[in-house]
């Protein structure tokens, strides 16, 4: 149920973010942000009591001017510096709510974006590790791969871990995959080469709810497998960003917190 979860909500954002597709990542990522600072400024101002908050914003500036004509008076200083102290305690409980309302939605949108941007699709002559997590009664895991690519290294054995690696190349672009084999069993996974950024399947869990988490945009492994999981090395993305090349994450909070503050006073929210 949760990998299904996971699947529509990668479908919704493939919808979301439509109007940035072919673009820089730079450009999705401003949209999320732009859409999720939007939400989080009406959540907060539908859950937080603004009127309260304002009040005690006054108290606590109020306070910090006391400190600052009480300077020479120690005890009228440190009274001023209590009620900072106390009032700030305060403040900051009538933001925890809201806050706590907004963590799981940011946080399923920062699952999705890292899914889209944390990692670029090969290009060809590129080369990526495929591994392969069995447990330890599996027989010996075999690999085999779409005409794009192409296995360049025998199978690696990580002695003691189950893991097996392998070495691929990329030779052509389009839609590719690998196929594992454990005896009977067969479990493939997908693999870009070429194209702009879009959701990567970078593993298969045999968990159902870290698939869900992780990769909902692939399967998890069915239930009773040999394999616990089977993963792919795809190249670190970078994205652009007022002349540096950033994680996807450090652009997405600077420009999330950009538009907050831009939007904050349109929408009503004092924080």
């Amino acid at each position: 149920m949760i990998s299904a979860a996971g699947q529509a909500l990668t479908r919704l954002f493939d919808l979301i973010l439509l109007p940035a597709r072919g673009a820089a990542p730079v450009w999705g990522i401003a949209l999320a942000a732009l859409l999720t600072a939007a939400g989080v400024l009406i959540s907060y101002r539908l859950v937080s009591d603004q009127d309260a908050i304002r009040r005690l914003k006054k108290r606590v500036q109020g306070h910090l001017l006391g400190i600052y004509l009480y300077r020479d008076d120690p005890r009228a200083m440190l009274g001023s510096l209590g009620r900072v102290w106390s009032n700030s305690m305060r403040y900051l409980a009538y933001s925890l709510v809201p806050f706590a309302v907004a963590f799981v939605p940011v946080a399923l949108v920062c699952l999705q974006l890292d899914l889209r941007y944390a990692h670029r699709p090969l290009r060809p002559g590129e080369r990526m590790t495929v591994s392969v997590e069995l447990d330890p009664s599996a027989p010996p895991p075999a690999l085999s791969s779409t005409g794009g690519l192409q296995i360049e290294m025998a199978p690696l054995a990580i002695g003691g871990t189950g893991e097996t690696n392998w070495r691929v190349r990329a030779v052509a672009q389009g839609a590719q995959a690998v196929t594992v084999a454990v005896g009977e069993e067969t479990l493939a996974l997908p693999v870009a080469v070429g194209g702009a950024a879009r959701p990567l399947c970078r593993r298969r869990l045999r968990s159902p709810v870290r698939q869900g988490l992780l990769c909902p945009a692939g399967d998890p492994i069915p239930r009773g497998s040999a394999v616990r999981a089977v993963r792919v090395s795809y190249p670190p993305e970078r994205v652009r960003l007022a002349g540096m090349r950033l994680h996807w994450s450090a652009s997405f909070f600077v420009l999330a917190l950009a538009f907050g503050l831009l939007l904050k006073r349109p929408f009503g929210v004092d924080f």
